[in-house]
């Protein structure tokens, strides 16, 4: 009879709190003489957060797991959520707060239905615009879904000529990662005791980085170019983030696509959130991490005729703009974890501005870009580069 008493409870708080109480050993429960008590969570800075969080909690004994489903709007003035119910013990639990759909934590599930599931092994991974296995979409199809995911309108694409309807992408078989939004992320450890009211206390922070993108385009005197619109792309972009260590890994890396817009002065400029940015291999490379691939979609007129054109990707290695894992432990963005071969972000934020890009000439209805530095583009494809 006890033993169905625990389980109404359970499903009873599951409901009210939003709750999942699940991989509890019922019969272990009964035989150790272990009753559920109540706890709650304490929050600081809640109006700097999103509006709600997620609790995820593991006993580290005889593992019980726990979600527990947070509104802000339900806190006291102090920051102290609504009474839920835990089984005494030791717990180590992890709040996780984003926008909806931005982020996905693919396992969760797993930790749920299986008790031997670690909370470490939990990661978060920002949205993405395609997967790199969309083997039955036409470069056209997967262009289209990247075009519109930068806002930028469809019929600037399809008026394209028909041999140049589309860019080329250095890495297809990439994940193309969204720019995501703010990542909330808090520890706790405590030990619940029905004697006493537990506090589970949080002290959330955002573990994202806004990267913003400046480069200065010229078009030389007397060429009759106009811009429609730019766009880059930047490589080296971690795909997932471990949720109670906040670190990451230099593989599985994706890319991300930034429109880019005039400012005032004749820039373009962009702005990403990312879960951090890894630096080039090699100063010399043109593929891997921390390599920027910038596109001008550009028109004129021949002939009385709107001509439009997509440039070939220009190409710029970040090495000295992020610097290099293999000089410096201390890199711009991103540190290598003394205890592992992991990372973690250094910065909440970070500027890179880039040099002149002037649009040079025109060479068999082919626009030309140049570096102030004097680098030339004259519309070749660089070497395809091998991702990490």
């Amino acid at each position: 009879m006890r033993r169905w008493a625990l389980i109404s409870l359970c499903l009873t708080m599951a409901v009210l709190c939003n709750t999942a109480c699940v991989g509890v050993a019922f019969d272990t429960i009964v035989n150790d003489n272990v009753s559920p008590t109540s706890a709650a969570f304490a929050w600081d800075g809640v109006s700097s957060h999103p509006d709600s969080m997620t609790v995820i909690s593991t006993r580290t004994e005889k593992e019980l797991h726990y979600r527990f489903g947070y509104k802000y709007e339900n806190a006291s003035a102090a920051g102290i959520s609504d009474i839920v119910s835990f089984v005494r013990g030791e717990y180590y639990s992890v709040a996780v707060g984003y926008e909806k759909d931005m982020y996905s934590i693919p396992d969760l599930g797993s930790f749920l239905s299986d008790r031997s599931y670690p909370l470490s092994g939990l990661v978060a991974r920002p949205r993405q615009v395609l997967d790199g296995s969309a083997g039955d979409l036409s470069v056209m199809e997967a262009q289209s879904l990247i075009w519109e995911s930068m806002g930028f309108p469809v019929g600037l694409l399809s008026a394209l000529d028909r041999h140049d309807s589309y860019w080329d992408d250095m890495a297809p078989e990439t994940p193309a990662i969204e720019s995501c939004g703010p990542l909330f992320v808090a520890e706790n450890k405590s030990y619940i005791d029905p004697a006493e009211k537990t506090l589970l206390s949080f002290s959330p922070a955002d573990i994202t980085v806004q990267i913003d993108l400046s480069i200065p385009v010229v078009v030389k005197q007397g060429l009759n170019v106009d811009i429609e619109c730019a766009f880059a792309c930047l490589s080296g972009i971690p795909s997932y983030v471990t949720l109670m260590s906040q670190l990451m890994e230099r593989k599985d890396l994706g890319k991300t696509y930034i429109p880019l817009s005039p400012d005032m002065s004749g820039k373009y400029v962009g702005t990403l959130r990312t879960l951090g940015l890894f630096s080039p291999d090699l100063p010399t490379f043109v593929g891997g991490p921390g390599i920027l691939y910038l596109y001008f979609l550009t028109s004129r007129y021949e002939n009385g005729e709107k001509i439009y054109h997509i440039s070939q990707p220009i190409v710029r290695n970040l090495w000295s703009a992020l610097g290099s894992s293999y000089t410096s432990l201390e890199n711009k963005i991103m540190s290598r974890s003394s205890l592992s071969n992991q990372y973690y972000l250094n910065v909440s934020s970070y500027a890179i501005d880039l040099p002149v890009i002037t649009i040079s000439k025109i060479v068999e209805g082919d626009v030309k870009f140049e570096w102030e530095d004097g680098e030339e583009f004259e519309g070749t494809e660089p070497e395809e580069p091998e991702f990490n």
